[in-house]
């Protein structure tokens, strides 16, 4: 175990933007929360010296009242750190071994009493579990500036509400989060695949998959390959839109997910093949 700890903790030094981003953000968005609390202030200011106590007294309570509890800021808050998540992961996968092939740090690695799917599994972990876990960090921040807006706004709320309210919203955020790392686990797979025989496998990749939806359906006459492959983006963007998990794999399809998995899985095992030997199976090394 100390030894998958200390192979999380070398990814995290090598790939600091894990960090950097949710930080930056997080800093943003504070100065925006303290740019909206006083721009509040100042438009209460104004309508204070431009209306009546009565009217006053009425449209702060519509704008409290209706405006806040109609935005959704749970789902706007989910949406927009997993967005921040999913592109923390997308650019992690395509360049983790590649950097190691690069920098030649795999060689050393290789010499370590270190097997390759301890490798294999810390970069899996990392990616799809440590990533988020960082990103939950940036959701409770937002979620603690929407509840003391709305606080600032409301004062008929108590602190358990807003606490309840952030559990709640934390909690959710796990469970989508951990639905959609288990989905993106085979298309992790075959990033790692391709960063090893392609120097910008990012871009191939997506070129690649904007042919496969243009090309096949012409060329077989069927939708069904082109549905595997805009499915990989279309299911995160579902689940984080509020979509619930068995409506979106039903939409999906069971031979499309059965498909998907399997590429995951014979990715994976030539990937490490390859690691291992710097060869394909049916290649010598």
């Amino acid at each position: 175990m100390s030894v998958f700890i200390t192979l999380l903790k070398k990814e995290l030094i090598e790939h600091p933007r894990v960090i950097k981003g949710p930080l930056w953000t997080g800093i943003v968005s504070i100065a925006l929360t303290l740019l909206f609390i006083t721009q509040g202030n100042v438009s209460v200011h104004v309508e204070m010296n431009n209306f009546n106590d009565m009217n006053q007294a009425m449209g702060s309570s519509f704008m409290a009242e209706q405006g806040l509890t109609s935005f959704d800021h749970l789902n706007i808050a989910l949406f927009f750190v997993g967005l921040v998540s999913l592109l923390m992961t997308t650019t992690y996968f395509p360049k983790t071994l590649r950097k190691e092939r690069t920098e030649g740090s795999v060689v050393f690695w290789r010499s370590m009493p270190i097997s390759e799917w301890q490798i294999y599994g810390s970069k899996l972990v990392f990616g799809l579990g440590v990533i988020p876990v960082i990103c939950s960090l940036l959701f409770l921040l937002i979620q603690a500036e929407v509840s003391l807006f709305s606080a600032l706004l409301t004062s008929n709320r108590s602190f358990s509400y807003y606490a309840l309210t952030m559990l709640e919203g934390f909690l959710r955020y796990l469970g989508v989060m951990g639905a959609i790392s288990l989905f993106s686990l085979p298309i992790a797979c075959v990033a790692m695949l391709v960063s090893q025989f392609i120097k910008s496998p990012l871009l191939a990749m997506i070129i690649g998959a904007y042919a496969i939806q243009w090309l096949t359906p012409s060329l077989l006459g069927t939708h069904a390959l082109s549905h595997l492959v805009s499915g990989v983006s279309s299911v995160p963007f579902r689940l984080l839109s509020g979509d619930a998990l068995m409506g979106t794999l039903q939409w999906y399809g069971g031979f499309s997910l059965g498909a998907y998995f399997l590429l995951g899985a014979l990715s994976l095992w030539f990937s490490w093949q390859y690691y291992q030997r710097n060869a394909l199976p049916w290649q010598k090394s």
